[in-house]
This record gives structure tokens, C-alpha cells and sequence, in this order.
């Protein structure tokens, strides 16, 4: 489908024609009536349009997107229920960052068990090991997700970050 509503091909001669019809569709718009005729004749929206929810603190960019079964999760810091950073390193923040992936997939209709993908940033790579054995443990053996690791600075000196894409649970 190219673009979005109505269209209607006039020759390019015909502006009076053009401009007629255009000004009838927009008293149609204008009147509520457009809507009524339209919905009969044009399917609705795409089911798989996007879904975005909002981050909330305000910061630019969406917790999650999802699109059809797919839900597509912004990167989870080792972050406390007070909003700081957990301490102890890289092992605390991992099962934190694990735990707040689970509750936002929960929240979401999904679960750990349903995760496809995850990427995992660490501040350090030489954490790899200690991550991978906490990250092993959110997940059922026979269900790992394909995952992507590499080091990277993290905001607020985080040791670990990691997002996801998964599919609703059926």
C-alpha cells in the first residue's frame, strides 16, 4: 500500500475536478462521515503496528516496543526498588538486572522461558564468567537464548545491562 487513506488518480489537467473532490472528502472528514464510509472499505490498522511503552521517567526512548507477538525490551541495569545501582559487583547486578527482566516480561504477557535474544554489555569483559553463571541460572536449560556480549562503558557505572527480545507467552 502506498501512503495512508483515500486516493483518487484525476488527470493532472483537471485541478477543478482535483480540488472538488478533495474539498468533498475533507467536509466528509469534517462532519464525522468520512470515518463511517471508510471503515467499511479500508481494513483497520495493521494488527502488528507497533505497541510503545513509555519510559517512565520521562527519558527518551520506550522500556519496551512490541510488534505482533514480538516484544522488544530496552537494556535492564542492576537497578534496587530504590533506583540505585545494587552493590557487590557484578554478580548482584546481574541477578538484579535478571530480576527486573523478569517482572517487565511478566508484565508484558511473557516470560523468561519465552526470551529469543538478549544482548549483554558489560563494563568489564573479563566479567563474562561471572555473569554467564548467574545469567545461566534465569533460564531453563534447554530453552538459552541466542545472546550477544561485548564490553562497553555503561551509564551510571553499572557492570552489567541487558536486553532482550521476546515473544508473548501462548
Amino acid at each position: 500500500m502506498l501512503g495512508s487513506g483515500v486516493a483518487m488518480a484525476v488527470r493532472k489537467t483537471d485541478t477543478l475536478l482535483r480540488d472538488n473532490l478533495n474539498a468533498a472528502l475533507e467536509r466528509l472528514k469534517q462532519n464525522g462521515k468520512y470515518h463511517a464510509i471508510t471503515q467499511r472499505y479500508l481494513p483497520p490498522a495493521a494488527p502488528d503496528s507497533p505497541r510503545y511503552f513509555p519510559n517512565e521517567e520521562g527519558l527518551p526512548f520506550s522500556d519496551a516496543v512490541q510488534v505482533g507477538e514480538t516484544i522488544y525490551f530496552s537494556g535492564m541495569l542492576g537497578l534496587g526498588a530504590d533506583g540505585e545501582l545494587v552493590k557487590g559487583g557484578i554478580g548482584p547486578q546481574t541477578t538484579q538486572a535478571m530480576e527486573n527482566l523478569r517482572t517487565a516480561l511478566q508484565r508484558n504477557g511473557s516470560s523468561l522461558a519465552q526470551v529469543a535474544k538478549c544482548t549483554v554489555i558489560l563494563a568489564d569483559i573479563r566479567d563474562i564468567s561471572a555473569m554467564s553463571a548467574v545469567y545461566r541460572s534465569f533460564f531453563p536449560a534447554d530453552r538459552l537464548p541466542a545472546r550477544t556480549t561485548f564490553a562497553g562503558k555503561l551509564v551510571e557505572n553499572a557492570r552489567v545491562e541487558v536486553e532482550c527480545l521476546a515473544v508473548t507467552a501462548s
